[in-house]
């Protein structure tokens, strides 16, 4: 999914595990509500992280009233609600590599699914 790094992606039920759960890079939740008056205080925030990090962070929206299932799935409680989605790879020590340094190595074969960091506002 292309993002336009001018603005964070809007996220629906319908794309959010290709967009943040299948994303290449660590992607940044806004879970927020069109009435929320904290949600709009900190959206240019959210936009200034769009554009800062783009290519490095994907930055993205739900609004949580449009896609209750989502708040459901991650227990949004309250808005505004940042969560980070992090690929979280597992690492192994391999006998066979050369030096120290590089007995570490990461195994694509054991990705585990995404796990959400949440930040609350």
């Amino acid at each position: 999914m292309e993002q336009n790094y001018a603005s964070p992606l809007t996220v629906t039920e319908a794309n959010f595990d290709r967009a943040v759960l299948q994303s290449e890079t660590p992607v940044l939740v806004d879970f927020s509500a069109a009435w929320c008056g904290p949600c709009r205080a900190i959206a240019p925030v959210i936009d200034a992280l769009a554009v800062d990090y783009g290519g490095r962070l994907t930055v993205a929206t739900v609004d949580i009233d449009d896609n209750p299932g989502l708040a459901n799935r991650y227990r949004i409680r309250s808005v505004p609600t940042a969560s980070i989605f992090l690929i979280i790879v597992r690492c192994f020590l391999s006998s066979s590599c050369p030096t120290p340094e590089s007995r570490w190595s990461m195994n694509p074969s054991l990705r585990t699914a995404r796990s959400p960091i949440s930040l609350t506002a």
